[in-house]
């Protein structure tokens, strides 16, 4: 049996001498990162997307081989949950749900002039984000959350601005007993089964992104970009207590300062045990790339440990 590097690696060689075309590879079990960098094995077949100029083809990589084109969409965007299970194709005036084990469609959800779609982490919940001021847009709120069982529309909000680096901008726990979306100075959080009420507001100021680590218990990681002459930072947070509404001031279980740091992404390990930061700003200040400045950091989610990773850039 081949491993899933192998299988990658095959593909990719048997259409070396194909017609130019993008191709976008997204591996679809938990353990795998894109361009299929796998570790572990797994019961479930391997799917990947094929993006062309027609449109993105469905490959299954069952029994360690190629495999066959098993789906084709004409969709501008497609998303896999994180499971595979299922598998969100944007097109012009819908998002449409497919099963990658039955190949069939599932549901569509009517939400034109989507550019960015996610699955809370078990998928019971499909997070859009349809263009700013978009005339599609119900009552110009163009942020919508929708329960899959049912195809019914939990919540919506306005959205300003979209980037990509910080989207999802509306976030589940891996488990859904969470929700969380950042609003002026503070994250809001949420019960996912009635998404309306906040249940706590958590205050960090001048926060720009956060971000939920996975696992059973949820560590929140939140950026604070550069402003009047002060570093911008990182901070490390338990998530609060739901016992009682209201305004919580708390302090972090670790603060990481940067300098030249525009924006960061961030990115837990599966387990959320440690989070890395990488940091990154347009200017470089050394004078050393033109690409702007570029770091990578790791965190432990209980703080109790942190370093600059090396990186060479050839």
């Amino acid at each position: 049996m081949q491993n899933r590097k192998d299988i990658g690696r095959n593909w990719l060689l048997q259409n070396r001498n194909c017609t130019p075309r993008q191709r976008e590879v997204r591996a679809t079990s938990k353990q795998d990162d894109l361009m299929m960098e796998a570790t572990g094995s797994t019961n479930k077949p391997m799917h990947i997307i094929e993006r062309g100029t027609e449109g993105a083809s469905l490959r299954s990589m069952e029994g360690g081989l190629v495999g066959t084109v098993v789906g084709h969409y004409s969709a501008s965007q497609t998303v896999f949950s994180s499971d595979g299970r299922l598998l969100a194709c944007i097109l012009q005036s819908v998002v449409e749900i497919y099963d990658t084990s039955k190949y069939s469609l599932l549901r569509s959800i009517p939400v034109p002039g989507t550019v960015a779609v996610h699955f809370s982490g078990a998928a019971s919940y499909l997070v859009v984000c349809q263009k700013a001021n978009f005339s599609g847009a119900k009552d110009g709120k163009n942020l919508s959350v929708w329960e899959l069982s049912t195809g019914v529309m939990v919540f919506s909000c306005f959205q300003r601005t979209f980037n990509k680096n910080d989207w999802p901008t509306l976030q589940f726990s891996s488990d859904e007993t969470v929700a969380c979306r950042v609003v002026s100075n503070e994250v809001h959080f949420f019960c996912p089964s009635d998404l309306n009420p906040k249940l706590k507001r958590l205050r960090i100021s001048d926060v720009f992104s956060v971000k939920l680590s996975p696992g059973k218990q949820s560590k929140l990681v939140a950026f604070v970009p550069e402003l009047r002459g002060q570093p911008g930072n990182v901070q490390l947070y338990n998530l609060p207590s739901f016992q009682d509404d209201g305004v919580l001031e708390s302090e972090p279980l670790a603060r990481k300062s940067f300098f030249r740091v525009q924006e960061v992404e961030f990115k837990w390990a599966d387990n959320g045990a440690a989070v890395l930061i990488h940091g990154s700003s347009e200017i470089d200040a050394t004078n050393q790339s033109y690409y702007g400045e570029s770091s990578l950091h790791f965190l432990r989610a209980d703080g109790s440990f942190d370093c600059k990773v090396p990186c060479y850039f050839f």
